[in-house]
């Protein structure tokens, strides 16, 4: 598989799940900051929650893609 195709099964490439995830996190970190700024806490910790997530994919889209070119173990 060249790292420009979608794998088997029709699911994203590892380093395109990534990038798209990376702009969900920074809408989210923006949201959590616009919520701060009008003092709805309860919409920073939603916003700062999602983004967390969108920041735990990332970094999970970054290994399959290590483990892809051969730089990491598969867990």
């Amino acid at each position: 598989m060249g790292l420009d195709e979608v794998e088997e099964g029709g699911e994203t490439s590892p380093g395109r799940m990534a990038s798209s995830m990376a702009v969900v996190a920074a809408a989210d970190t923006l949201d959590a900051d616009l919520n701060f700024q009008s003092g709805d806490i309860d919409g920073v910790r939603q916003a700062l929650g999602r983004a967390e997530a969108s920041v735990i994919e990332i970094q999970q889209s970054m290994h399959d893609l290590r483990v892809a070119i051969g730089d990491a173990q598969e867990e």
